[in-house]
């Protein structure tokens, strides 16, 4: 190498008093750039990874809390509804009254004209001071609020209702179903609990048949006894229970037969919490009508309730009415009589009109 060649390896040394000239990184979109190799390495997107057990199951548990969690928001989507029933005005009331004059409900009714001095049982009298509270606290907000979040709840609830380490995704469809349906349920009155209490007692038997509970000898009839005092329905729940229980009893007694070992067959058996349940209605100001609002519900109010919207389809009366109204015209005015003066002297008004083809051909 001669002398007057430089090594293109080695850094360009500054001239004299100038400062050392950086070089400039070229892009690897630019024309210049000189190494295609390199450009076309980065140019290109990383590769994509490849389909494993581990990711497809990552994929699912993402899907799964997706569609679970989308769920719930559907319940508070529908509880997020008008307030078009006055049922809940009756509750406010109720629970403002019971405040007034304690805490417990009265033994006669104080709202009703037709029966007022006679005797009444308020079985849900503890959802009154919920609904009550929610109104003096938030108004219409309030009570929006509280069947937002059992609505939420609710649904939160039963999509939790599904077999350990099985996808979710067809128990959370059905819990959209679930919601769609009980969505004109969705309102601040004892109704709304009924769906709660449902979703709970499910919840608590779905335990039980996986061999995961525990405690079901306080715990269903615990809840039996607060679901009894906020809504006449908590007899669903304790049917249920009491259906559950002889069937799981039966079920494990043919095992065992089977098996030829006494006793054995599943979980322990839920006779005992059923009968405490069944006792647990009992727990309300109004003990019997507690305990026998199925025999009330079906024997006093459902014939009343279908006697006000019964409807004979073979007689029900149909009419139809028209009517039609005149069209204004430059005829037909009204003026201050010049020469005419009522009573009092005041003038009274002229009326001219004056009939078009339009009223006539509605007359024809």
């Amino acid at each position: 190498m001669s002398g007057d060649e430089t090594n293109s390896d080695e850094p360009a040394k500054p001239s004299d008093g100038q400062h050392p000239v950086k070089a400039v990184p070229q892009s690897v979109f630019s024309d210049d750039f000189d190494d295609p190799d390199d450009r076309r390495s980065q140019d290109e997107l990383p590769e994509d990874a490849p389909l494993s057990p581990e990711l497809v199951e990552e994929e699912a548990i993402r899907g799964d809390f997706m569609l679970r969690w989308a769920t719930v928001f559907l319940a508070v989507l529908m509880a997020f509804g008008q307030l078009n029933d006055t049922k809940p005005l009756v509750l406010i009331r109720s629970g403002d009254h019971m405040r007034a004059n304690g805490f417990l409900p009265p033994r006669v009714d104080q709202f009703s004209h037709t029966v007022e001095g006679q005797s009444v049982s308020n079985v849900s009298w503890l959802f009154d001071h919920i609904v009550s509270l929610s109104w003096l606290v938030g108004g219409g907000h309030g009570l929006t609020l509280l069947k937002v979040l059992v609505a939420a709840l609710s649904a939160w609830l039963l999509v939790r209702i599904s077999v350990p380490g099985v996808s979710t995704w067809w128990s959370s469809i059905c819990a959209v179903f679930a919601v769609v349906a009980c969505s004109s349920d969705y309102l601040p009155v004892p109704e709304l609990i009924t769906i709660l209490g449902m979703t709970l007692t499910m919840g608590l038997l779905f335990q039980h048949r996986q061999g995961q509970a525990s405690g079901l000898t306080w715990k269903l009839p615990l809840l039996i006894a607060v679901w009894c005092n906020l809504d006449p329905r908590a007899w669903v729940g304790a049917g249920v229970i009491a259906a559950y229980a002889a069937g799981a009893a039966m079920t494990s007694r043919i095992a065992a037969r089977k098996r030829l070992i006494p006793g054995a067959g599943g979980p322990e058996g839920l006779l005992v919490p059923a009968l405490l349940c069944v006792v647990a209605l009992l727990i309300n100001p109004f003990h019997l009508n507690s305990l026998l609002t199925p025999l009330t519900t079906y024997t006093i109010e459902y014939p009343a309730m279908q006697s006000q919207r019964g409807l004979d389809s073979t007689s029900a009366p149909i009419s139809f009415d028209g009517r039609g109204e005149m069209i204004p015209n430059d005829d037909t005015y009204c003026e201050i009589d010049s020469s005419v003066v009522d009573r009092f002297g005041i003038p009274v008004l002229k009326f001219h009109w004056k009939w078009t083809d339009a009223e006539i051909n509605q007359v024809k």
